[in-house]
């Protein structure tokens, strides 16, 4: 089988482009300021859970609020520029992602978002809701209320 190293970079590089389209929608009409930066975000669907991974290396758990109104997510959060270099040093390179984030995503439902879950473990915020029981799809007979009196109509 013949490779292509080419395709790798295209199918990455569709990758990034689709993430950074995402972004822009979700900002669009909201009225917030692009982020500093943007950290990655996976979101998994189990039969029993939905579980948000943010991968925020380096920003300490005060720095971080979650928030949750209806089906959507808010993860945002500050993280701190590196220390000033000591006297007489100066920085040749400086690629470290610092400053303020923040970050909407829509989730799966039906979730029981009063019993989230959020713990932050090495850099990593994971965020779990477990699943409500959909009902819709069950089939079930509903009764016939009568107000008093009008038993006949």
């Amino acid at each position: 089988m013949k490779r292509y190293p080419g395709l790798f970079l295209i199918s990455r590089l569709q990758a990034d482009l689709d993430r950074l389209f995402e972004e822009a929608r979700d900002l669009a009409g909201t009225g917030l300021e692009a982020s500093d930066w943007l950290p990655e975000i996976d979101v998994v669907e189990s039969a029993e859970a939905v579980r948000v991974l943010v991968e925020v290396p380096g920003v300490r758990r005060e720095d971080l609020t979650v928030e949750i109104e209806g089906d959507r997510l808010t993860v945002s959060g500050v993280k701190s520029p590196p220390a000033p270099p000591p006297d007489r040093a100066r920085y040749h390179r400086m690629e470290r992602s610092r400053g303020g984030f923040h970050r909407e995503i829509r989730l799966p439902q039906p979730i029981n978002t009063r019993q989230g879950r959020v713990r932050l473990v090495d850099g990593l915020l994971i965020v779990d809701f477990p699943k409500i029981a959909d009902q819709r799809q069950r089939a079930h007979r509903l009764p016939i209320e009568v107000p008093e009196g009008r038993e006949g109509e």
